[in-house]
């Protein structure tokens, strides 16, 4: 074998490895995208149901509890805790 044939074997083996590197990553970008896609639709349905289902929740629990200290509040004083026993006393002393 001559050097030119040599050459061009080693030109051919470089060309074919260039070949099977630019296959590989054509590949890999294809299945990169394409379980990407899959994967963020996956995650916004997911995010997109727990937010449409949390978030009222969250509202309406943080409005009960808002109403529930708002009731505690005004009525649980100490001033009218004693003055409906008194009132009660009285209503008893009354009756009978």
């Amino acid at each position: 074998m001559s050097w030119a044939s040599n050459l061009i074997h080693i030109l051919l083996y470089i060309m074919n490895n260039k070949l099977n590197k630019i296959g590989y990553l054509l590949l890999s970008i294809f299945a990169g995208l394409t379980v990407g896609v899959v994967l963020s639709v996956y995650v916004g349905i997911l995010a997109c149901i727990q937010t449409l289902i949390g978030f009222p929740m969250r509202v309406y629990y943080g409005c009960v509890a808002n109403a529930m200290a708002r009731k505690f509040a005004d009525s649980d004083t100490p001033e009218d805790i004693w003055s409906r026993h008194i009132e009660k006393i009285e209503e008893n002393n009354t009756k009978n």
